[in-house]
């Protein structure tokens, strides 16, 4: 009996900062040696590791898949939540870059935060 395929869809690398400890590297050659067939990463507000990432991912042969946990804000001023976003194909990946965009011109320095409508303008 064959087993689905299986993917992690929600890593962080080490560009995110003091929650991601694997490189791309490393996670592409892991994922290859537990035979999977794909990995996801979602770096925290960033996809600042895609260019490593897709390298690794071509020289192991694993399908990447690429997302990021975007920080969004609430009705509330101060209330805010995570949303882990991930790119279906290409067009899927120019809008997180987009939404990334928009949420790091929107919020503080050094601190993104999109709003719903950012999300659902290039959802």
């Amino acid at each position: 009996m064959n087993q689905p395929a299986f993917a992690h869809l929600s890593v962080r690398t080490v560009y995110s900062l003091r929650e991601g400890a694997i490189r791309p590297d490393e996670l592409a050659a892991r994922t290859a040696a537990l035979g999977m067939e794909a990995v996801a990463i979602t770096d925290t507000n960033g996809l600042y590791g895609a260019v490593r990432f897709a390298q690794a991912c071509a020289h192991y042969g694993i399908k990447p898949i690429y997302g990021t946990r975007l920080t969004v804000a609430g009705d509330d001023a101060a209330e805010r939540f995570v949303l882990t976003l991930l790119a279906a194909d290409n067009d899927g990946y120019t809008n997180l870059c987009r939404l990334l965009t928009a949420a790091h011109n929107r919020g503080e320095r050094g601190d993104p935060c999109a709003t719903i409508e950012d999300v659902l303008d290039h959802a």
